[in-house]
């Protein structure tokens, strides 16, 4: 059977492509059959969004890990890094809003493990978890917060 299906689109919206996955044993031969059918409901294992309330962070996870970078505002304060802030997951649940509202209204720091993971992780004046800079002469140019971003 078919264990997973993707479509591709053009720039315009139209359907390109069809990706599927199925099992097909060795020397047989399988026929699909395209048709119409409800769409099956598909819980969302990613998110990410702009956090103003934050100090504009730009956080986002999937079901295993969550990542956050620092914006302009945070960098006002003197605190500035281009790294990657990783959070660790205990739970494969969306937990980004959850931690943040918890973490500012002072309900539950994002800092400890309440059940679910935690941001363990002081990025600094580092890469953090990936992120990139050059390598010019004998000396790493470590770049500033974000200024915009797209989602």
């Amino acid at each position: 059977g078919v264990h997973f299906t993707q479509i591709s689109y053009d720039q315009a919206g139209t359907p390109t492509a069809l990706l599927i996955q199925a099992t097909v044993p060795a020397a047989t031969q399988v026929d699909y059959t395209i048709g119409k059918a409800a769409a099956t409901q598909v819980d969302s294992k990613v998110y990410g969004r702009f956090v103003p309330e934050r100090k504009d962070d730009y956080t986002w996870e999937n079901d295993k890990v969550a990542f956050r970078v620092y914006g302009p505002t945070l960098e006002k304060t003197g605190e500035i890094s281009n790294g990657i802030d990783i959070w660790v997951k205990c739970t494969p649940n969306l937990v980004i809003d959850k931690w943040y509202e918890n973490d500012l209204s002072g309900k539950a720091s994002y800092h400890a493990n309440h059940g679910e993971g935690l941001d363990f992780y002081k990025v600094g004046r580092t890469l953090g978890a990936g992120a990139m800079a050059p390598f010019v002469g004998d000396s790493l140019r470590l770049g500033n917060n974000f200024t915009s971003y797209k989602t």
